[in-house]
């Protein structure tokens, strides 16, 4: 006859294998969940709203220094501009500090006389968002408000959005403004998001979507409101393209990086006909900082996320660039 003691202790074991039983499979989901969004999304950096870290009160969070980014930036322009952005004929420069917080520098650019003709402004991030923001990146995320362009995924049993890095050049250029005002990005390198995907974040927070396309001034300050700046579009209403330009040029001088807008498909580029061979006007928006100017060789120095390199030089007209959207970043 079993007594009182075995028979606890048989329960005591039944419970436990059942126990060890319900880990394991918990385990296992687990693991297929995992092997689910590899699966699915295998050429995509996966990273979601709603980590630990993200939910850290700011106090006890890691954030990018400005100024330790900017120096980094700095030192990587000047390499570039001394090794490969002129290859040959490069101008003589000064170099000028620039009053602010975070301190910045600017190269002044002289001419064959020795006078100035233009400016370059040290100290934005050499990107390219086909590469560096991922081919696509999936956000994914337990809460639907948290991806409010986002949608029900009914394998992962999640809310997913897939931004394609190939549009994400008013994040690009948002961003290198914002960390030239001192704005602080949370530092989640650790788990492989990089400053850019600090600031989709914040986009999907704010209701808006990675490429911020529809209205992107109005979605730009809806971002940076919380920081204390605006966007400022300031050449809409000067006429003609010599007076947009030579205000962007101003803007230059005084250390503003301006964020501005070019025709992808505009002369240079081969123009292109309908079917009736009719001429199809430019359509392929496109945003970049531009960083400096260069009146001794009609130039643009721009800090273009859609070219492999730090800088690159464009010469006036090209492209449309400089003669719409042109927004610089105000304290409000």
């Amino acid at each position: 006859m079993e007594s009182i003691k075995d028979s606890k202790l048989k329960t005591d074991i039944n419970r436990a294998q059942k126990i060890k039983a319900e880990i394991a499979k918990l385990e296992t989901n687990k693991n297929a969940a995992i092997d689910s969004i590899n699966n699915k999304y295998q050429s995509s950096t996966v990273f979601v709203l709603d980590r630990p870290q993200d939910a850290i009160a700011d106090k006890y969070a890691k954030f990018h220094d400005p100024e330790v980014l900017i120096d980094l930036y700095m030192k990587a322009n000047l390499e570039f501009i001394n090794s490969k952005l002129y290859p040959e004929n490069k101008p003589d420069f000064s170099v000028k500090d620039l009053l602010g917080n975070p301190p910045k520098q600017q190269l002044v650019i002289k001419d064959s006389t020795g006078s100035d003709s233009g400016v370059i402004i040290l100290g934005t991030e050499g990107v390219n968002q086909h590469k560096d923001y991922g081919e696509k990146v999936v956000v994914v995320s337990d809460r639907k408000e948290d991806l409010p362009a986002g949608s029900w995924d009914s394998d992962l049993r999640k809310y997913v959005y897939i931004q394609a890095g190939g549009n994400t050049c008013q994040s690009y250029t948002l961003l290198g403004q914002m960390v030239q005002e001192g704005v602080k990005f949370r530092d989640n390198s650790e788990v492989g998001r990089k400053l850019i995907h600090e600031l989709t974040r914040l986009q999907y927070q704010m209701g808006e979507t990675g490429n911020m396309t529809t209205d992107t001034i109005k979605a730009y300050n809806r971002i940076l409101d919380q920081f204390g700046l605006k966007a400022k579009e300031f050449t809409s209403k000067l006429g003609d393209n010599n007076a947009k330009h030579n205000a962007i040029k101003e803007q230059l001088r005084k250390g503003k990086i301006v964020n501005s807008g070019m025709y992808l498909d505009a002369p240079p580029a081969p123009k292109i006909y309908d079917k009736d061979d009719k001429l199809i006007e430019p359509s392929k928006g496109h945003r970049v900082n531009i960083v400096g100017f260069d009146d001794a060789r009609g130039e643009w120095i721009v800090n273009d996320s859609n070219q492999p390199g730090e800088l690159t030089r464009y010469p006036y007209g090209d492209f449309e660039l400089g003669n719409r959207w042109s927004t610089v970043l105000e304290k409000k």
